[in-house]
């Protein structure tokens, strides 16, 4: 079953990254990428009501569509956010760092919430406190976008 709860996830993410670039023209990277987290957020914070009685579909299956799109809409403007008015001899370094922060942001962050459940015998508890700090992350994540990403359209 661990399988299928991530299947809605992958195969959302993938359509909707396929129509960034078109996405992207039509509202910008900022108000995108903005977007992308919010929606990434409204998926873990909707998951974390997860009960037994809610069952995998209300609970599970739905919030990781959300998550999906959340994930398509902001990888690729997070990117070009990172890379943005970089001097051209610097692009290629820029971009490099960018990739490392999302493999380390995925380590950290996953090793983080693995470690919270961890702490709770009970594991539907464990999973609940772990799913909210990862929606408490989000919510930083969408704060910076909000007041470090979108005011640079205006300057």
């Amino acid at each position: 079953m661990a399988g299928v709860a991530f299947f809605p996830l992958t195969i959302v993410n993938f359509i909707v990254a396929l129509q960034v670039a078109r996405l992207t023209a039509k509202f910008g990277n900022g108000r995108l990428l903005t977007i992308g987290i919010f929606l990434t957020f409204i998926g873990m914070t909707w998951m974390s009501f997860f009960t037994v009685s809610t069952g995998y579909w209300l609970g599970i299956a739905l919030p990781m569509l959300v998550i999906g799109i959340g994930q398509g809409l902001s990888l690729s403007p997070f990117t070009a956010a990172g890379v943005a008015h970089t001097d051209v001899r610097d692009a290629g370094a820029a971009s490099g760092v960018v990739n490392v922060m999302h493999q380390i942001g995925g380590s950290v962050g996953l090793s983080i919430l693995v470690s919270v459940q961890g702490l709770f015998k009970n594991q539907v508890i464990g999973f609940h406190y772990a799913i909210l700090i990862g929606a408490g992350l989000l919510l930083i994540s969408l704060l910076a976008a909000i007041f470090l990403i979108l005011p640079e359209k205006q300057k």
